[in-house]
């Protein structure tokens, strides 16, 4: 699902204020400059962040989600964190949507980074993922457990270790998932 698919709400007296400024912030974060973009997504993060009832609605019809998406293939490393740490404010509902929009092989493409932080990042958004049942199959995308446990050696940050140890916890807990995800990454 490309992020020109979403259509933007266009009658601004039915609008919410959250969902006015999401719409120009997402024009924003489409734009081609980088400053802009970031700044757009550093906006997004924070509105979200402070608005109490978290408009599922209004983040879906402003197209907020496909925007961050696209943003995860960016190669400044600013905006990656940036977008990392947006998603993370993202309520389950809205985790969701990042899924259906195709950010989980994205996300586990971050693991092959230098930067550890960028790592942690990309797995904090993917454990807040792991919680769902529903959202496994898709989870299990080739190489996922492989490349968690890459991580543990005596090299990796200690914050790093706790973020997989944690994952892998909650894989666990669903334990036919986990055990179908063994059987097809060969782990015993």
């Amino acid at each position: 699902m490309s992020h020109d698919s979403v259509a933007v709400h266009t009658d601004p007296e039915s609008q919410t204020t959250t969902e006015v400024e999401l719409e120009n912030l997402v024009r924003k974060a489409r734009s081609s400059n980088l400053e802009e973009k970031l700044s757009a997504v550093q906006a997004i993060g924070k509105l979200l962040s402070t608005v109490e009832d978290h408009p599922t609605d209004a983040i879906s019809r402003t197209g907020v989600v496909p925007v961050l998406v696209s943003c995860l293939q960016s190669s400044s490393h600013s905006l990656l964190l940036q977008v990392l740490s947006t998603l993370q404010v993202l309520t389950f509902e809205q985790s969701l949507m990042v899924v259906r929009y195709g950010a989980l092989p994205l996300l586990v493409q971050l693991f092959n980074s230098k930067d550890p932080l960028v790592c942690e990042q990309a797995l904090c958004v993917l454990d807040n993922i792991c919680h769902d049942n529903e959202c496994f199959d898709d989870i299990n995308v080739d190489g996922f457990i492989e490349r968690l446990l890459f991580f543990v050696n005596d090299r990796t940050p200690t914050s790093l270790l706790r973020g997989v140890s944690r994952t892998l916890s909650h894989l666990c807990s669903i334990k036919s998932s986990f055990e179908s995800i063994c059987k097809k990454e060969d782990i015993d």
